[in-house]
């Protein structure tokens, strides 16, 4: 790792003069690594902000949970059975306390409609929210884990909960083949899209928590959608499906505005997932295998939708990608689950004034930083003792307005 270096913002305050700062490493990018996960047909993954509790979801097959950002896993025990449904989706909160996750039908039970079950640690122990009885195809939650957001495939409605999925209702959103689903970290922003295999692909979206909707773009098929925590970039991949589309492929959907506008990137795949970082400056998008037309089993990111690096991996199919909030941890799951690390993110600062107090707050990143204080660019450096708070995929810390000049950075600890 490089010597630690200074970088300054140039940000002053009237109140809390000083600059915001960031401080941080390098560490060279590595490849996509397979981990002790077992072989077996994943269909969702979700990380903490800080990428390291990892959930992941198969279809026919276990949730299994990594603590250590992919070193090891655990395989969860619902009911005795480790094979207990068809999982469908999972979503962990920024914390990692929060997980849900949803079920097609209960095959042990005689294909009975599925559920959503929840856990509130970490995944340790499971139980099924009051959401009803549905063949339940896609998930998303807010940063704090209570807001919920559910695609029922049977009705092709959307439903959400406010409460950590105690109750859910059904939101204004027509009956359609909902096949996606995003939100931004506070779930005000809801995005949908929808398959298209029987009728035109739609891309939707909800600004006031599901209440009303409203057609962002038109197409045939797509395969998944994503977005920031603020919603403003966001990504949708497009797709042929099982029988229209073959063996075209298609291209990534992009918008860095909220969805006021739209772009294509330069690249086309048999898209099957994508995601994008909280704080958007991480895209990454995973293609399917189709052997008789061509090997596929691409995996490509980006900072900017732009510049895109390719890695190859022949016959596989990526069913899954996510990543922490900062977008230097990476996952991305086929029959196996890989990992991969980028550069260290400098989080930075940012600084409101609220109620007498100073607000800072940061991205949660994916290293370890710590904040610290000065009364002067020439003066010791030392660590501000109140501890951050969690604030949706932020941290946050709450200061007293001082007298004089403050000056505060992030020191990455190694």
């Amino acid at each position: 790792m490089s010597k630690l270096r200074n970088r300054f913002r140039n940000a002053f305050w009237p109140v809390v003069a000083g600059f915001i700062g960031s401080w941080a490493g390098q560490m060279p990018a590595q490849t996509w690594t397979l981990t002790s996960a077992p072989q077996t047909n994943w269909v969702s993954l979700a990380s903490s902000a800080d990428g390291s509790l990892i959930a992941a979801v198969a279809f026919n097959g276990p949730i299994c949970i990594s603590t250590n950002g992919g070193d090891s896993w655990t395989t969860i025990l619902l009911q005795a059975n480790p094979w207990i449904t068809n999982w469908t989706a999972v979503t962990v909160s920024a914390d990692g306390a929060r997980l849900a996750a949803t079920t097609s039908d209960l095959p042990n039970l005689g294909a009975q409609p599925g559920l959503i079950y929840l856990s509130t640690n970490s995944g340790a122990n499971w139980f099924p929210s009051g959401a009803p009885t549905a063949r339940w195809s896609a998930l998303a939650g807010s940063a704090d884990g209570l807001k919920l957001f559910a695609v029922a495939k049977d009705s092709g409605r959307i439903y959400t909960s406010s409460d950590g999925g105690g109750t859910w209702s059904q939101t204004a959103a027509a009956s359609n083949e909902w096949n996606s689903v995003a939100c931004s970290a506070d779930a005000t922003v809801l995005l949908a899209c929808t398959a298209g295999e029987y009728s035109p692909g739609v891309v939707c979206g909800s600004t006031n928590s599901g209440a009303t909707w409203q057609t962002n773009l038109n197409g045939i098929h797509y395969a998944a959608i994503a977005c920031a925590a603020d919603a403003a970039t966001v990504a949708v991949a497009e797709a042929p499906t099982y029988f229209r589309g073959f063996p075209y492929t298609w291209p990534l959907d992009l918008s860095f505005n909220s969805r006021a506008t739209w772009s294509r990137a330069n690249l086309d795949d048999y898209w099957k997932c994508v995601t994008v970082s909280a704080g958007g400056n991480r895209i990454i998008a995973g293609a399917r295998s189709f052997p008789e037309w061509s090997p596929g089993g691409e995996l490509f990111t980006s900072s900017d939708g732009q510049t895109w690096e390719t890695n190859a991996f022949a016959n596989q199919t990526w069913n899954a990608v996510t990543c922490s909030a900062d977008g230097a941890k990476a996952m991305a799951a086929s029959s196996g689950i890989y990992v991969r690390s980028f550069p260290i993110v400098q989080p930075q600062l940012s600084l409101s004034l609220t109620n007498g107090q100073a607000v800072l707050s940061w991205i949660i990143p994916s290293a370890l930083f710590t904040l610290q204080q000065s009364i002067g660019l020439t003066s010791a450096w030392t660590d501000v003792p109140e501890l951050p708070v969690v604030r949706g995929v932020r941290y946050e810390v709450a200061l007293p307005q001082s007298g004089g000049g403050t000056f505060y950075r992030l020191l990455h600890v190694p």
